[in-house]
């Protein structure tokens, strides 16, 4: 959808297409939630403007070989959630070439390079954006947290019609869509929540069980080491508090992961400095 925001003290606005993020894109879920909203220009420009963050130039298609685009807004991902920093970094293109899209136009492809990491590359199909591992956003992620997890980016659709897909398997974005939710069931009984997150030296652990369980609750880094081992014991059904000592922790960006049971629930933990 579209709206018009004001993106300065003089109050310029300028419409932008909003950008839901979705549990389930096959089926109408209620709780997809708001996660940044884009414009772009026509001099081949992208902007993005994600909540608490001044919008920041995600794509410029115009560039060549040797031309860089720079970045105060870095971001790492971990169980595919992704957090936002205020971070300096850019890319340098390296490469250009030809890409043709499923619908036969023949597009610009830029090969990019970030720093001061070097090591994260990237690539983007004009009018389409990154092609790699993150898709639209990928621009800005210039941390790899990914918790043991690997990530694909799969196709592109412009309303119904495919125009990138990198699936060799299937023809649609989607080899099988869900036509029946019928056998589909949520357990809500247990929850994981954790506060104040971002945390300083304290956080407090608040979960709920419907009935007696041996919970297990684990702290892990981003290159998925276990950092921190809160509890591990017998716990009756009900509502339980833990207060967590988290002294010592370096800044950063963690995952706090319960099992319960055969369950496991997880949660992002942001420690400030």
């Amino acid at each position: 959808g579209d709206t018009i925001i004001g993106t300065t003290d003089l109050d310029t606005s300028y419409t932008y297409s909003k950008v839901y993020s979705l549990y389930d894109s096959t089926l109408s879920n209620p709780n997809s939630t708001y996660f940044a909203a884009i414009r772009t220009t026509e001099d081949k420009k992208v902007y993005a403007l994600i909540p608490g963050f001044e919008e920041t130039l995600l794509y410029d298609f115009s560039l060549e070989v040797g031309d860089t685009i720079w970045y105060s807004i870095g971001g790492s991902l971990c169980y595919s959630d992704v957090a936002f920093t205020n971070e300096d970094h850019y890319k340098v293109v390296t490469g250009t070439d030809s890409l043709q899209l499923e619908n036969g136009e023949i597009r610009k492809r830029l090969y990019l390079t970030d720093y001061p990491n070097g090591f994260m590359t990237d690539a983007w199909v004009e009018g389409v954006g990154s092609i790699e591992w993150y898709g639209l956003f990928n621009p800005l992620i210039n941390d790899v947290t990914l918790c043991g997890d690997s990530y694909d980016f799969a196709c592109m659709k412009e309303g119904k019609t495919v125009v990138y897909l990198s699936n060799p398997l299937c023809e649609e974005c989607f080899c099988q869509l869900m036509t029946s939710v019928e056998d589909i069931a949520f357990d809500e009984s247990n929850t994981l929540t954790i506060y104040p997150n971002p945390f300083g030296d304290q956080a407090m652990i608040n979960f709920t069980l419907d009935h007696p369980d041996r919970v297990n609750i684990e702290v892990i880094n981003s290159s998925g080491v276990i950092v921190a081992n809160i509890t591990n014991m017998q716990y009756p059904a009900g509502e339980h508090q833990l207060r967590w000592n988290a002294n010592g922790l370096a800044a950063g960006i963690y995952i706090i992961k319960m099992e319960a049971g055969r369950k496991i629930y997880t949660s992002k933990l942001i420690k400030s400095p």
